[in-house]
């Protein structure tokens, strides 16, 4: 029934219109005919607001009727009329003015319920206090007008401001369950109490002590910060009445003084109190969605970071190993190369030792052999195998020095080795692939320094650090027409080994310095540099040497990296973890 009008609602209307018309006859109409607090139309406007205009008219046109049915008890039927046009008129322009400023009907934020206040209790319940007290006065000559205008517009207002939330809250629903306290029902004890104590108006020693309303206000705060909007409109509106009936049977809760100003201080209490309660309320309720929503960002934020973090990690592993891969495959490609030239000499001299061995063969067969060509036979052949000899032990070197290089990086296994070997080794594959180096390798370091661990993760962070040479310190001729020279040493100290890659190039400057084990950081960035090879050598450094690779470089002088590590650095259990740091 509440989603979209229908006929069963247009019953309902005029039935709930009469009732909050007596409702506010009995609880706010004084002696004199003047009404604290005028409800119905708060009705009406809930009603144009819940369906968004929808049926406006037929809406109208009831509670018109029964607004005018309501009045002729205490007026003609023509001031009945214009009375209820007046009343037409303040929810019309209310509802329009609410529209034309955007307030939302929930009246679930502070700025909504500020819009609502000032475009119905303040400016269009004022517009309709001075029609209506025009209407009055020209019925009644003898009445004041400004103090029936000043009424109209606060009874008008009050039970606007009261009733329209509570109205509205209760159709829409949506509010949060609360669970109850003891501490909740001390505070409706005291205030349900409190309010009879009001109604008895004690008099103690002879003297009239009234309870001022104004003792509500704390306690009705509480609930409004512990409950929905929807109660603590409930509670408003029924303490609001309670007052407003209080005055109009003759307790006066403000103190002795005349009844105008009895009925002044009761509404402006009412005023009062219902705006610090509502917006209370209002605002409690919507730090709490703006919580909720802020949970809800932070946690789909998290999401997103965590699976960006997620795709980062797996687009660096993919970098990594792309970069393993590429720089294997540029040794594979080098070592190749080289091996064309001794295996090609080889088969050369195989196929010209099968060519002479056919032509003896021949000459025997024939009976044509001389001693002479025996003798020349012999002597070709020695030169061929010898040549064969050389070629193919120069194969077997290289092939050597490939697999071993090759085992280390993709096996990770655990061995002892020569560190003087390995950096040879390394230092010759790059030569062999970098024959037009305008630069030169030099190692010094002592033969008889071995060292127990993983050589392939050690000959990484080597193969890392010269190429790191070749595309930053000697990407070019030095400028003063020196020979470019990386020069490698080593020195032994105790267990401890200290490997130095000095090179006199072009150096780094101080901001370069301070960022280049960052991942992803690279000075030549979409020109060969992914950025990634210096930050897997610190992670290698420290992550399975349990060492440090540090740098110190001057612009235009040189660039030293230092890699100190023990000599033995790695147990069988760190090969997983060489692994997952590269």
């Amino acid at each position: 029934m509440w989603d979209k009008p229908n006929w069963r609602l247009y019953l309902l209307l005029p039935v709930l219109h009469f009732l909050a018309i007596e409702i506010s006859f009995y609880c706010g109409k004084t002696a004199e005919n003047e009404v604290i607090i005028w409800l119905p139309n708060a009705l009406l406007l809930t009603a144009l607001l819940h369906f968004n205009g929808q049926r406006a008219w037929l809406f109208a046109g009831l509670t018109f009727v029964t607004n005018v049915i309501g009045n002729l008890p205490t007026a003609p039927l023509s001031q009945a009329i214009l009375l209820s046009s007046v009343n037409l008129f303040e929810v019309s322009a209310t509802f329009l003015l609410m529209r034309y400023v955007r307030a939302s009907a929930r009246l679930a934020e502070i700025q909504d319920f500020i819009k609502f206040v000032v475009a119905g209790p303040l400016v269009c319940c004022f517009l309709s206090g001075i029609l209506g007290g025009l209407v009055i006065d020209a019925y009644h000559p003898d009445s004041a007008y400004f103090t029936v205008m000043r009424v109209w517009w606060f009874d008008d207002g009050l039970g606007m401001l009261i009733f329209t939330p509570l109205l509205l809250r209760s159709l829409q629903g949506g509010e949060e369950r609360i669970q109850w306290r003891y501490s909740d029902a001390l505070i409706l004890l005291f205030t349900f109490g409190l309010t009879i104590l009001m109604f008895l108006d004690l008099k103690l020693d002879g003297e009239h002590v009234p309870l001022t309303p104004t003792l509500l206000i704390p306690p009705m705060l509480g609930l409004a910060v512990r409950f929905g909007v929807r109660i603590t409109a409930l509670g408003v509106a029924l303490i609001s009445l309670a007052v407003s009936r209080m005055v109009a049977i003759g307790i006066k809760p403000f103190g002795e003084m005349t009844f105008h100003q009895s009925i002044i201080h009761t509404q402006e209490f009412i005023l009062t109190f219902s705006i610090i309660c509502m917006g209370a309320a209002i605002l409690r309720q919507q730090l709490k969605s703006n919580e909720r929503t802020l949970e809800s960002k932070v946690l789909a934020r998290t999401d997103d970071l965590s699976n960006s973090l997620k795709q980062l990690k797996q687009t660096q592993a993919d970098l990594v190993q792309s970069e393993k891969l590429a720089s294997l495959g540029s040794l594979v490609a080098g070592v190749a190369h080289e091996l064309n030239t001794p295996i090609g000499n080889a088969v050369t001299c195989v196929s010209v030792l099968a060519h002479r061995v056919d032509a003896m063969k021949e000459l025997l067969a024939t009976n044509e052999m001389r001693r002479s060509a025996l003798d020349d036979f012999f002597n070709e052949s020695k030169q061929i195998t010898v040549l064969i000899e050389k070629s193919v032990r120069r194969a077997v070197e290289l092939i050597e020095n490939f697999k071993q290089i090759a085992v280390d990086r993709t096996s990770e296994s655990q061995r002892q080795f020569q560190l003087l070997k390995l950096v040879t080794d390394i230092a010759y594959i790059w030569r062999l692939n970098h024959k037009t180096n305008i630069w030169d390798i030099e190692i010094q370091i002592a033969p008889e320094i071995e060292c127990d661990g993983l050589p392939g993760a050690l000959g990484q962070i080597i193969n890392n650090l010269i190429q790191n040479a070749a595309l930053h310190a000697f990407d070019a001729p030095l400028h003063d027409g020196r020979k470019g020279v990386l020069t490698i040493r080593a020195f032994e100290k105790q267990d401890m080994i200290e490997l130095l890659f000095h090179d006199n190039g072009k150096g780094m400057s101080a901001d370069t310095c301070a960022r280049i084990f960052d991942p992803f950081f690279t000075t030549r960035f979409g020109q060969g540099g992914s950025g990634l090879g210096l930050s897997i050598c610190r992670n290698i450094a420290v992550g399975i040497f349990g060492g440090s690779l540090s740098v110190t470089s001057e612009e235009n002088v040189g660039t030293t990296f230092t890699l100190r590590f023990t000599k033995k650095w790695i147990g069988s259990t760190n090969a997983n973890v060489y692994q997952d740091l590269v």
